[in-house]
């Protein structure tokens, strides 16, 4: 009966893997909803809108 965890062992590991899941829920709840939509490829694709929105007025203005 070597392979069983003591008592006291089993739920000091409980209650670490517990408070770590508590701490990264909260650390999820702050981030914004769309995090995860923010890969370079939507980034980059934001950039090209900007920068050709950028060209169209300026040769308006020209």
């Amino acid at each position: 009966m070597e392979w069983l965890i003591p008592n006291h062992e089993f739920r000091t590991r409980y209650f670490t893997v517990y408070e770590t899941f508590t701490r990264l829920k909260k650390f999820a709840a702050l981030l914004p909803n769309n995090w995860l939509a923010k890969t370079p490829q939507t980034l980059a694709l934001m950039r090209l809108g900007r920068q050709s929105a950028e060209r169209e007025r300026i040769s308006e203005i020209n």
